[in-house]
């Protein structure tokens, strides 16, 4: 019974990926045929680099990022497409639409017809210090996914280190987002992992890889250079960070997301702070946290108000908590990638 459960998931897991890849290609032809640019984060590429194999990784929805500055376009060619924004909802003022652009990370879309689900990013991370350079969409990693089927995604160096500072962001709380950095990992020498760890300190990443590094050793065994699992090791902050993501990958028994736990989202909050690595980074963090998004949702406002958002940030939270106490929920499932911190 148990084995014919797992083969039945399975197979669901693997036409919604096959069908996910499907989608992912014929976006990108479109997006070329426009003179748009695009390029795939996780998904169907990453399945192919980090598995060899498309069916075998679970996937939810299509992950693309696109430069800021096409993206109106992009909305326009999404709806020619057959889909409809999700997130925020249609229906949301403009003034609103250009503060989410301006503080959030991407946009949700889901098909009419298909009922895919797109996520469209203008950039990789909501974490103010990392990851925040734009993405060089004329250097990108072809990944051939079946026959002469290409799909483009970031080179090598550049993914891994984003697939780092996306499961950082969420404190790890999937135990596949770091099953898929093990399997990156896999095939790759001691001088491969010290350079992937470099090329992060140069980039101010060298936290969320650091952590992603001790997570994978602890949990798949992954074997570090043994300088460099020294380092990290002896690390506090690394250590502390380790610890953290472990709490949150296991709270709630790994059924419930952290996010709809008692104060899951302070969990995921707190680490964001641990990864900043310099004072200003500290208070780059600090300032982005001093909004949230959801209230731009629940209390539209005029540009020339929107300073209100950080005056009402802490009064709409307190808020939000007496509306939920006794109710016996946390806080609703998050919409999106990643949900406002301390929501």
């Amino acid at each position: 019974m148990a084995r014919q459960c797992l083969q039945e998931q399975a197979t669901v897991i693997a036409r919604g990926s096959l069908a996910l890849c499907a989608e992912t290609l014929r976006l990108q032809s479109r997006f070329h045929q426009t003179r748009l640019h695009c390029a795939q984060v996780k998904g169907a590429s990453l399945a192919a680099l980090a598995y060899g194999n498309l069916g075998i990784r679970h996937a939810k929805d299509i992950d693309l990022v696109v430069p800021h500055a096409e993206f109106p376009a992009v909305c326009a060619l999404l709806e020619a497409d057959g889909y409809e924004r999700q997130w925020p909802p249609p229906g949301t003022p403009g003034a609103v639409l250009s503060l989410w652009r301006r503080y959030a990370k991407d946009m949700e879309w889901r098909h009419r017809g298909k009922n895919i689900v797109l996520e469209v990013h203008w950039r990789l991370t909501n974490i103010s210090s990392l990851a925040d350079e734009a993405v060089d969409f004329s250097a990108l990693q072809p990944v051939k996914v079946s026959g002469s089927a290409i799909i483009s995604t970031l080179l090598p160096a550049q993914l891994f280190i984003y697939l780092c500072v996306h499961g950082a962001s969420h404190a790890w709380n999937r135990l596949k987002w770091l099953a898929d950095v093990h399997a990156l990992l896999a095939d790759k020498s001691a001088t491969d992992i010290e350079t992937y760890y470099r090329l992060a300190r140069e980039t101010g990443t060298d936290r969320a890889v650091g952590q992603a590094l001790l997570l994978c050793a602890d949990v798949f065994g992954l074997e570090l250079p043994l300088e460099l699992a020294g380092v990290l090791r002896r690390s506090r902050v690394a250590r502390l960070l380790t610890s953290l993501a472990l709490l949150c990958m296991t709270r709630g028994k790994a059924e419930t997301e952290i996010y709809q736990l008692p104060f899951g989202t302070s969990l995921v909050a707190a680490s964001h702070f641990l990864l900043a690595k310099t004072p200003r980074a500290f208070m780059a963090e600090v300032g982005s946290k001093s909004i949230n998004l959801d209230d731009m949702l629940y209390l539209p406002l005029p540009a020339r108000l929107a300073f209100l958002y950080w005056v009402l940030r802490w009064p709409l939270w307190l808020h939000r908590r007496w509306r939920r106490a006794g109710t016996g929920v946390a806080i609703a499932p998050p919409r999106g990638d990643l949900p406002s911190p301390w929501q």
